[in-house]
């Protein structure tokens, strides 16, 4: 299910990243299979770059 928000494309800006010291490296692109798996879009230069992370947050 999807909110209001997500079907207009409406991105969440509220957080200052610049403050918690994290950096956003992509996005979230849907769900895939019935695991809870979701698909990434990686903002990194280079595809795949972003599996160099350790930790993630969502």
């Amino acid at each position: 299910m999807r909110t209001a928000g997500a079907r207009a494309g409406v991105r969440c800006n509220s957080v200052n990243h610049e403050q918690d010291g994290t950096v956003m490296v992509g996005r979230i692109r849907g769900v895939f299979g019935v695991k809870g798996w979701v698909r990434v879009q990686d903002y990194s230069s280079r595809v795949g770059d972003i599996l160099q992370y350790d930790t993630w947050l969502l």
